[in-house]
């Protein structure tokens, strides 16, 4: 659920700050439940081994605050996949390039007046910049891992649904060997509920901007013809979340295969 220590102000807490089994009870902040808590008693998983899934790159996308942790885990369980945090390479990217080799993951830093100002349509086309400069970090590590026996999850803020429609990787053709599924959340407040449930400052203005990108998520995934599934309820989003990819990309028989 959380997004990039770059960004405290516009909507993306750092994920450093809040332990991916951090999570209070659903009962007592109606915020998700953990995922670590519910992986081993998880009725969805692991998948059997009579069937496999055609794609080798699965994103799960979505906003900071509307739950993409308490899924994430149990959906990389359930697969039977690795599962790689797209914060670990904004990390990165923050340390081994300049401001003027990527001027959007370094703005916030270099501009923060400015950034300070921004209005809602502002934060969400610099979103979008950063988005598209993960995406071309992200590039050759999809095409590292469309090749069988080596399936990935990457699960992260800043995945955009674009870079599940490119055509190529790297040069190589994705072949539907990459799926992506996004998270999103219809109730600011609720979004809003659950930022004010794991810290302690006034985080409006950056639930506010979450539930934009939120909304321009669940557009683009229309437009693009991807899938986008609630976050809630919450005691059903994995099983929903695995319904789509599994709509979208149907797997085949195993012996189909050998």
């Amino acid at each position: 659920m959380g997004g990039m220590c770059a960004f405290p102000a516009i909507g993306f807490t750092p994920r450093c700050a809040v332990s991916p089994a951090g999570f209070p009870s659903a009962a007592s902040t109606g915020r998700p439940p953990s995922a670590t808590l519910q992986l081993m008693s998880d009725k969805h998983g692991p998948r059997g081994p009579g069937s496999v899934q055609p794609w080798q790159v699965l994103l799960l996308g979505g906003a900071s605050g509307v739950g993409k942790t308490s899924v994430s885990y149990r959906l990389a369980h359930h697969y039977g996949v690795g599962l790689t945090e797209v914060d670990d390479f904004q990390i990165v990217l923050e340390r081994i390039t300049t401001p003027e080799q990527l001027p959007a993951v370094h703005w916030w830093r270099t501009h923060p007046e400015e950034a300070a100002a921004l209005d809602g349509p502002g934060l969400l086309a610099h979103t979008l910049a950063y988005g598209a400069a993960v995406a071309d970090t992200l590039d050759p590590v999809i095409s590292n891992h469309l090749d069988p026996g080596a399936p990935l999850l990457l699960e992260g803020d800043f995945l955009l649904p674009a870079l599940a429609a490119r055509p190529q990787f790297a040069g190589r053709e994705a072949g539907g060997r990459v799926a992506a599924v996004f998270l999103y959340e219809p109730d600011e407040q609720q979004i809003l509920a659950n930022y004010r449930a794991r810290e302690a400052s006034e985080p409006r203005r950056r639930a506010h901007a979450s539930w934009d990108y939120s909304e321009w998520l669940r557009q683009e995934c229309r437009r693009l013809g991807l899938p986008a599934v609630a976050a809630r309820p919450w005691d059903t989003g994995l099983a929903r979340v695995i319904a789509a990819v599994d709509s979208r990309w149907p797997a085949a028989p195993s012996s189909l295969l050998s």
